[in-house]
Formats: C-alpha cells, sequence, structure tokens
C-alpha cells in the first residue's frame, strides 16, 4: 500500500529537480539564465544538465547583447536547443554572423523568423538546411513592392527533413504580387513537407506549381488566393495520397478555375474549408455537388463562407432557385446546412454551408441582428424545410 502525505514547502530550493525540470519547459532560454543561473550551484548544474532542452526566444536591445547571448548560452549549448524564435528584423543577418547554424543543432526543431526582410531570407535558409531534425519553419517577411518568393521556396522545399512550413508576408496585395513557379528538375527530391501554410497572395495555378513537390502533404493552408493570370487546363494531375485536409480563402476567383484545380488534385480530401468573397458562381448548388460528387468523393465536413457587396438581385427568383438547389437529396444525405443573411442597407450578402447541427433561430436571428444592422430578410434552408424569417427595422 502507499501513502502520500502533503509537505510545505517555503524555499524554492527544495523543490525537487523534477519540478524544475518541469518549470522550465514552460520558460523560454533566455529568461532562465536570467533568473536562476546564479541562484546556487544545484540550480546551475539542473540548467546545464544535457537533459533539459532549451526554447530560444531573441529579443535583444543591442548588437552587443546578441553577441554575448550567442558566445555564452546558444554556441555551448547548441546541441540542447530544441525550438529558435528570432524577433528582430535588425539583429537577424548579425545573428547568422555570430552563430552558424550547422548539423550540431541535433535537437533542434522549431524555428520562426519575424520580420525578415525579403532579400535577407537566403543566406538564413542557406545555414537551417543543414540542421538534420528541423520539423517546423515558419518565416514572417517583409517584403518590396514586386517581391518574388521562387527561390525562397525553393530552398524550402529542399529541406530534408521538414514537416511544417508557413511562409506569410505581412503587407500583401495584388499589385505587389509577382509571379510564384517552382519547377520540377529531373532527378529532384521531393519534399517531406506534410503541414504547408500559404500566407500571401498566389494564384491555383501557382499552388498546384508548389504541390508538385510534396507527394506526403496531409493539410494544405491557402490565405489569399487571387484570380488566376494563366490557364491551367492542361496541367498534369498531382496524385497527393495523403492530403486529407484544405482550407483556402479566396479573393474574385472563377468558379470554373476552382473546379480546374480540384480536378488536378488526386486526393482523399475529407475536410474542405473555403471563404470567398464576390462572384455568385459560387453559390451553384448543382455545380458544386457534381464537383464533389466527381472529385471529392470522400469529403465528409464541408465549411463554406460566401460573401458579396452590391448585392441588386436577391429578390429575383433566379437567385432563389439557384440557392433552392443546396436543399436537393444531396445536400439532406450529407446534413450539409445552407444559410444566407442580406443586409439592405450595405447591400451585402453572406452565406454558409456547414455540418447540420440543432438550430435555435432565435439565438441565430440575434446574432445576425447584431452583425448586420438594418437586416430586412433572413432565410434559413435546413435539410427538413425551408423557413422565411422577416425582421423589418
Amino acid at each position: 500500500m502507499i501513502f502520500f502525505c502533503s509537505v510545505s514547502i517555503s524555499c524554492i530550493e527544495h523543490l525537487s529537480n523534477e519540478l524544475f525540470y518541469e518549470i522550465f519547459e514552460y520558460l523560454a532560454c533566455w529568461d532562465i539564465y536570467k533568473s536562476f543561473l546564479n541562484l546556487n550551484s544545484r540550480i546551475e548544474h539542473i540548467i546545464n544538465n544535457s537533459l533539459l532542452s532549451l526554447k530560444v526566444q531573441l529579443r535583444p536591445r543591442s548588437t552587443s547583447e546578441l553577441k554575448d547571448f550567442c558566445q555564452n548560452l546558444i554556441i555551448p549549448n547548441r546541441d540542447r536547443i530544441l525550438s529558435l524564435c528570432l524577433e528582430n528584423e535588425l539583429f537577424i543577418d548579425d545573428f547568422f554572423t555570430y552563430c552558424i547554424m550547422d548539423s550540431s543543432f541535433t535537437r533542434l526543431q522549431s524555428i520562426i523568423l519575424r520580420k525578415i526582410k525579403i532579400d535577407k531570407c537566403i543566406i538564413p535558409l542557406f545555414h537551417l538546411k543543414s540542421i538534420p531534425h528541423l520539423f517546423s519553419l515558419t518565416m514572417y517577411i517583409n517584403a518590396n513592392l514586386g517581391y518574388n518568393l521562387n527561390n525562397i521556396y525553393q530552398m524550402i522545399l529542399s529541406f530534408p527533413s521538414l514537416k511544417y512550413n508557413k511562409v506569410s508576408i505581412l503587407s500583401c496585395s495584388e499589385d505587389e504580387h509577382k509571379n510564384i513557379f517552382v519547377p520540377v528538375a529531373f532527378n529532384e527530391r521531393f519534399s517531406s513537407i506534410e503541414y504547408l501554410i500559404i500566407d500571401h497572395c498566389c494564384t491555383l495555378n501557382e499552388i498546384l506549381s508548389m504541390l508538385y513537390h510534396t507527394p506526403g502533404l496531409c493539410h494544405l493552408t491557402c490565405r489569399n488566393v487571387i484570380e488566376s493570370r494563366e490557364k491551367f487546363e492542361n496541367v498534369n494531375p498531382i496524385v497527393l495520397s495523403k492530403l486529407t485536409h484544405i482550407d483556402i480563402d479566396m479573393y474574385e476567383t472563377w468558379f470554373e478555375d476552382f473546379q480546374i484545380f480540384i480536378s488536378k488534385l488526386f486526393a482523399p480530401v475529407q475536410v474542405l474549408r473555403i471563404k470567398y468573397h464576390t462572384g455568385s458562381d459560387y453559390l451553384e448548388g448543382d455545380s458544386w455537388e457534381q464537383l464533389i460528387k466527381r472529385h471529392i468523393p470522400y469529403l465528409h465536413t464541408f465549411n463554406y463562407e460566401y460573401y458579396e457587396d452590391d448585392v441588386t438581385d436577391y429578390e429575383d427568383n433566379h437567385f432563389h432557385r439557384k440557392i433552392n438547389r443546396f436543399t436537393s437529396p444531396f445536400w439532406i444525405k450529407h446534413q450539409w446546412f445552407f444559410q444566407f443573411g442580406i443586409n439592405m442597407d450595405e447591400e451585402s450578402l453572406h452565406c454558409s454551408i456547414h455540418p447540420y447541427r440543432y438550430i435555435d433561430f432565435e439565438s441565430i436571428l440575434s446574432i445576425y441582428s447584431n452583425l448586420f444592422s438594418g437586416i430586412y430578410t433572413l432565410i434559413f434552408i435546413n435539410i427538413h424545410k425551408l423557413q422565411h424569417i422577416s425582421n423589418e427595422t
């Protein structure tokens, strides 16, 4: 039989080594060294123990502080560093001068580079490629007008162990965007990326050019998809046998182009989340039905958000016949629920599709009334019946 008793601890030195290790798991490396290193010899021994992995988050106030940090903490403990986050664009170049990243960083798995200038990306990527167990790379890039990401993506897709990658452009517009095309070279080694987040302007055609390199991709997220400048009907299909999740935000991208994009992916997609802004062709229920039947037959979760401004045909019978197609037996079978709201003041339209669930109409009406001041008509279409609720204000 095992008995437990409570012990009152009034001094931090009385904590067990195991508890210190657990505490340090939640602290950044710099905070550990500043707060605990000189406390006493026992704590110093715990900190210097090779069993303790270090999470480094660099926020130097000067170049001299950065140099000191690299020489006295990073380099001596490079085989213990688990994650590294560089947050000051002014010191990222200096960091890679004072600290050469190579295969000796055997435990390093995750790197985040914040506010790095686009013309300063290649040198860090050249060093990071040699890290043997780097699984996650996140980059927040400051880009100039007419930025080009070709070389950056070619470098990233050549990393030997990368599983997660996110590239975010901190300021992005369609006018600033240049074509991204990553060619497939003969005998090229494929990327190991499984989670890809494209957080900047790109086209569906450009996404396809990257997907040729990622046969093991499981999750694809694209945050700012714009209209393709080139047609891509003749693009070769891509087999992505593990791709089950797609999450896309689109702006003025033709539904025809999206259909072509999906038709090029031989993938068992199970979860599809889409946000779309402007373009009534995305409200064709029959077209969605055919697309899902032909090219996304394993889909079980469908979340769809649609926004459009300057809507004037919402009272047109053709408009209602079109959206009523979302109540066909196909949608009933999958238990996908369609709803939309119209803001008369702003002449804007919001539609959504999501898995069926119990619907509290009073709560939904309250939510929409707050979201769209001046709503004239709110229509809910569920799998059992059509209800019209008028809210005249």
